[in-house]
């Protein structure tokens, strides 16, 4: 339609990234909030821009002052502006709520009349996915002389129907038709089939179909695919996926009621209670230990709060079914009510858990695993079979090889042996070892082993100390150098180790004294390097008269500089 490569990220199909069809810009809103704002659309598959263009689809502002919002207002934009709190509650729910009661100049958040229930709309998400198990039949077949529906989902498809579906002749008849109409087929082989259609989870046919990454879903899907023409993933909606025929682990115990959601959204909230295991009840009683609600403001949800009764929303129920386990109900996501939002509007958009699923009900086996007892009678036979008399083995070698060969050995591949651990023995000319104990001969190859790891640092330690000034503090104390200053003096050489840099300094020093300009000193690598004649020399001492008095530094500053200076 726009003639050129649209960004991928504004078409994500991933359920997680509900922010991927918003484009945001940011009015004039505190910086903090500016930048987690951003920060939370852009990790959540939106877009960002600073510059207001066609583009955008939300605008984020306090009020109508801003100049932007007028700019929305007189180009006549197709664009949102909302307060930041639609954000933040997009956020703590992890879906995409209506904008309505955020929106600019009279947002219903910020009114004295938000207590007001909010109004329900129709949820795209439900539509023809409220039921697993339909109770209309799908449109028969047109007679010979029409022109048959060509069905694009069945085209180049092998169909197998489950056992577990008990369909009537006529039904089966009727979903045969259409989909031979189009262009598909029907099989009786798992192997053979590309879409298996089944009631419960469990079956070898719906193991197998599983594991074999086949489409798998329940009569449901199958006519939702006849109805819209258009395919879809099964385990996109929840009534789409055969439902596990004992429920929800830990369901059996609930009895759930529902408050606020009308029309489709009840029936497919009746019908999720159910495929939980749960008991649902139309009236809401003081027996009952849930209640479903899309907001607070009802009777049932006030009775709750006296009698005890836990209260959340539809997404506990929603992935407690998706992911095969019961959710805790500490989660905040549960009991988080957004205000002046029907919750029934985002109804449906959780999706099957494919990895919980198949941990659950389709494990598929680790592959290339061999038990010890096979491998290991694999492994005495190979070895009877080489070493039999007469044996083929013995033939060929007897044929093929020289009796000065030396036999090849055959790698047999075994599993893992279970044995009792050999304890290690150090043969160091004691004969007997009392296991789990520690000798004083262990101790020395310990401290031995120690020093070997330390050797390469000791090497490198000495290095430095024969460094020109040492390792810390400029090397050789001064008393040692007087001593060898009046060593020299008396024509005495100190004994010890030999000439270090610190020694070459001590007599360039003194030579420079007497009047000599360079000294030539030679490194250990051999090269000879001049180094350059003193020119300045300072005395340091410990005198604490100008110590916190910079006034005392100063003039006797003036006084030194005018004693010493040539006029």
């Amino acid at each position: 339609m726009k003639g050129k490569a649209a960004n991928p990220r504004s078409y994500s199909p991933d359920p997680a990234l509900f922010m991927s069809e918003v484009t945001l810009c940011c009015g004039y809103i505190p910086e903090g909030d500016k930048e987690a704002i951003i920060g939370g659309v852009i990790a959540l598959g939106g877009q960002h821009t600073n510059a207001l263009s066609k583009m955008v689809t939300h605008l984020v502002a306090l009020d109508m002052s801003d100049p932007r919002c007028q700019l929305v207002v007189h180009k006549r934009l197709r664009c949102h502006i909302v307060l930041p709190h639609w954000f933040d509650d997009c956020l703590k729910l992890g879906h995409k709520i209506s904008e309505r009661p955020y929106l600019l100049p009279n947002p219903e958040v910020l009114n004295n009349g938000s207590d007001c229930v909010p109004t329900t709309k129709s949820n795209q998400n439900i539509r023809h996915a409220t039921t697993p198990v339909p109770a209309d039949d799908p449109a028969p077949p047109p007679t010979p002389p029409l022109i048959p529906r060509a069905i694009e989902a069945f085209k180049g498809k092998n169909i197998m129907l489950g056992k577990d579906l008990n369909l009537n002749a006529r039904l089966q008849g009727i979903i045969e038709g259409l989909i031979f109409a189009g262009g598909g087929k029907m099989v009786t082989n798992v192997d053979e089939c590309h879409i298996y259609v089944c009631n419960y989870r469990e079956g070898d046919d719906y193991v197998k179909a599983s594991r074999s990454k086949k489409d798998v879903g329940n009569l449901s899907w199958l006519y939702y695919l006849i109805a819209h023409n258009v395919w879809t993933n099964p385990m996109r909606r929840l009534m789409h996926y055969p439902r596990p025929k004992d429920g929800v682990p830990g369901f059996k115990d609930y009895k759930i009621s529902i408050s606020s959601y009308t029309g489709e959204a009840r029936v497919y909230l009746e019908n999720l209670v159910k495929a939980t295991g749960a008991e649902f009840t139309k009236t809401f009683r003081q027996d009952n230990t849930h209640l479903i609600a899309a907001h607070l403001h009802s009777e049932k949800c006030e009775a709750a709060k006296e009698w005890g009764v836990h209260v959340v929303n539809h997404l506990w129920v929603e992935e407690s079914y998706a992911r095969g386990k019961q959710q805790t109900m500490t989660d905040p996501r549960y009991t988080f009510f957004p205000p002046g939002t029907n919750l029934g509007e985002v109804l449906g958009q959780t999706e099957i858990d494919r990895a919980a699923v198949e941990k659950l009900f389709f494990k598929t086996p680790a592959k290339g695993r061999k038990s010890a007892g096979v491998a290991e009678t694999s492994k005495h036979s190979d070895v009877a079979e080489s070493s039999a008399p007469g044996s083929r083995a013995d033939n060929n070698s007897n044929s093929l090889v020289s009796p000065l060969a030396p036999p090849k050995s055959k790698r047999v591949k075994t599993g893992p042996t279970v044995a009792t651990p050999v304890a290690v023995r150090h043969t160091y000319g004691k004969e007997n070892e009392t296991p789990g104990t520690a000798g004083s001969r262990g101790a020395k190859d310990r401290a031995l082993s120690k020093i070997h790891d330390v050797g390469p640092d000791m090497v490198l330690f000495e290095k430095e100390m024969k460094r020109k000034g040492g390792v810390t503090h400029g090397g050789r104390r001064e008393k040692d150098l007087e001593g060898e200053r009046t060593n020299k003096s008396f024509g005495r050489e100190s004994t010890g180790s030999k000439r270090s840099f610190t020694d070459m300094e001590v007599d360039r020093e003194s030579t420079a004294s007497e009047g000599e300009e360079e000294t030539a000193t030679k490194p250990r690598d051999g090269k000879k390097t001049k180094l350059a004649p003193i020119k300045y020399r300072m005395l340091l001492s410990k005198d604490e008269r100008w110590l916190d008095n910079s006034k005392k530094e100063s003039l006797e500053k003036v006084c030194i500089a005018s004693l010493f200076s040539p006029d």
